[in-house]
């Protein structure tokens, strides 16, 4: 298994939330629940939107010991700081992940649950769950 960093890019604190709680019920975890061990690996959940909870990018360092992230940030078009890029290129360059970014749709149900579907394939193939 490779590290792998899911970066859902969300126009919204309530759009995450629903796609967290989406994902989280697909993979079998409760409401409460941040991390997830698996036979292969460590999957966490990180809470909040990357740039509220996070100032300085090295603080992502803490992620370092999970194998796979799934993590809420705002797009560089926001002009919120740390940008996606920067984010990107320090869990790529600095922590190993690999990385995939997947667009969060705001209003439309559909869309959601065919983006939330597309980051479950994806974990559990790289978890081999």
């Amino acid at each position: 298994m490779k590290k792998l960093a899911v970066v859902m890019s969300v126009p919204s604190t309530a759009a995450a939330l629903k796609a967290m709680a989406q994902i989280k019920n697909k993979l079998g975890q409760t409401k409460r629940t941040r991390v997830m061990f698996t036979e292969d690996g460590k999957l966490t959940f990180v809470s909040g939107i990357l740039q509220k909870s996070i100032k300085d990018v090295a603080q992502l360092d803490k992620y370092s010991g999970s194998d796979v992230l799934i993590l809420p940030s705002y797009g560089d078009e926001s002009g919120a700081v740390p940008g996606l890029s920067d984010i990107k290129m320090f869990l790529n360059n600095n922590l190993g992940f690999s990385i995939f970014v997947c667009a969060v749709p705001e209003d439309d149900d559909a869309e959601l649950a065919s983006v939330t579907d597309n980051i479950v394939d994806i974990v559990k193939s790289n978890m081999g769950i």
